[in-house]
């Protein structure tokens, strides 16, 4: 348990049903906030690999480009 988690309260047979409520809720609330935090980091990555595909997609372009004109220079050099 974390420090910040409230403690089990005994009763005659097992813990009082108020405390075990208020673990169980503080839990759930947890888990929510953890879910949560989970899928933005899920949203987060795919706009990610967007920005990436797009990136990569620039780069190809740009090689290309430079090829092109690379084998054009090439061959401006080899006729004149």
């Amino acid at each position: 348990m974390t420090s910040d988690s409230p403690q089990l309260k005994g009763a005659l047979f097992g813990f009082r049903r108020a405390s075990v409520r208020q673990l169980l809720a503080g839990r759930e609330t947890m888990f929510r906030f953890a879910q949560e935090r989970a899928q933005a980091a899920e949203r987060g990555t795919e706009g990610l690999q967007a920005e990436l595909k797009t990136a990569q997609a620039e780069l190809v372009a740009q090689v290309e480009e430079a090829e092109s004109a690379h084998a054009d220079t090439r061959a401006e050099l080899r006729s004149g």
